[in-house]
């Protein structure tokens, strides 16, 4: 607790504000108190539900929005306007171009308020999408993505993406996904060029292990195949989506993508053994019994063999688990695939 209130009195601060005039309750935007402010607000859009607000009141606000300096109350201001419906789209429009950032945010907000916007306004978005240096006006053009049309949310969503500098943000990258994750089975190909050009690694993983979940394999073997800065995080997408699931037929294209990158060494390469593993028949078994047996292979791409072997409770592992028992950095692993054995 305070050891002294900043709370300042005078007068009229008991009194019931539904006694006021418009104007004095358009004035009380100015107040230092929250709540005066607030209640006055709710108290002007229930008058205006009623009949009509004074067009001097709405005069007033007007002036606080263009005038004031301090951006709260030009907020409140903004915020009073609408709810009484002294705002038309050309003024909203126009108030994402302005100095302050919260104010633009809110214009994004408000233009959202009663569903999808216009063609113009997302014309709008998409500029401020790529362009504006705000991530908080950044936040609501993601949070607007979904009450857009879903092939209407690509062109924002990839200029949200240009912006490298949110990658660790704790609200964008997922704000953007919620926003694009239903339009990706519909549209795999927008999906993977949205997911290979993104400065948001997150983002691209979570299109590929989408795509993969919804067995659109064709593009996104593509975009693997393709060297580029982005072919790490499609791979770990991926391999994300065929977590749990063996037996799951190679896609087209995927042999020779896996032969570039094996040739190509490096952790891509490891993370596609680990894919390949994922995939069934007896030549996928043979490379895993292989790896197992290389002393020399990596403890992941060992431990990976491994549990894909178990997994399919194959009858080769049996005769190697005991000696696997004797390898240290292998025994764990080995007493679960043989627990996978006792369930079977």
């Amino acid at each position: 607790m305070p050891e002294k209130s900043n709370a300042v009195d005078w007068k009229g601060r008991y009194g019931d504000l539904n006694k006021l005039g418009d104007d004095e309750l358009a004035r009380l935007q100015l107040s230092k108190s929250s709540w005066h402010a607030r209640r006055a607000r709710v108290i002007l859009q229930n008058r205006t539900a009623k009949g009509k607000v004074a067009a001097s009141a709405r005069e007033a606000l007007v002036k606080i929005y263009t005038a004031e300096q301090n951006a709260d109350y030009r907020l409140r201001a903004l915020w009073t306007l609408h709810v009484t419906g002294g705002l038309e789209e050309a003024e909203l429009l126009k108030a994402t171009s302005d100095r302050d950032q919260h104010i633009r945010a809110w214009a994004v907000q408000l233009l959202c308020e009663d569903g999808a916007p216009s063609k113009i306004v997302q014309e709008r978005f998409v500029k401020m999408s790529s362009e504006d240096a705000s991530p908080v006006v950044r936040l609501y053009l993601a949070s607007a993505l979904q009450r857009l049309a879903r092939a209407d949310r690509w062109a924002i969503a990839t200029g949200l993406t240009t912006h490298g500098e949110d990658t660790n943000d704790h609200n964008l990258p997922k704000m953007i996904w919620y926003g694009i994750e239903a339009a990706v089975p519909d549209d795999p190909a927008r999906a993977v060029a949205l997911a290979s050009g993104s400065k948001i690694p997150l983002l691209t993983r979570y299109i590929a292990r989408r795509l993969t979940a919804a067995r659109r394999f064709e593009e996104l073997v593509g975009a693997i195949g393709k060297a580029g800065a982005a072919r790490k995080e499609l791979l770990l997408g991926m391999r994300d989506g065929l977590d749990g699931r063996n037996e799951t037929p190679a896609p087209e294209g995927w042999t020779s993508v896996l032969i570039e990158l094996e040739a190509a060494g490096g952790e891509t390469a490891s993370i596609s053994r680990q894919l390949e593993q994922r995939f069934g028949g007896d030549r996928v078994v043979k490379k895993m019994l292989s790896t197992l047996r290389n002393s020399g292979a990596s403890l992941d791409d060992r431990i990976q063999a491994l549990r894909g072997l178990a997994s399919r409770k194959r009858a080769e592992l049996r005769p190697r688990l005991l000696a696997l028992f004797h390898e240290k950095s292998l025994r764990s692993e080995a007493i679960r695939s043989m627990a996978a054995f006792d369930d079977a």
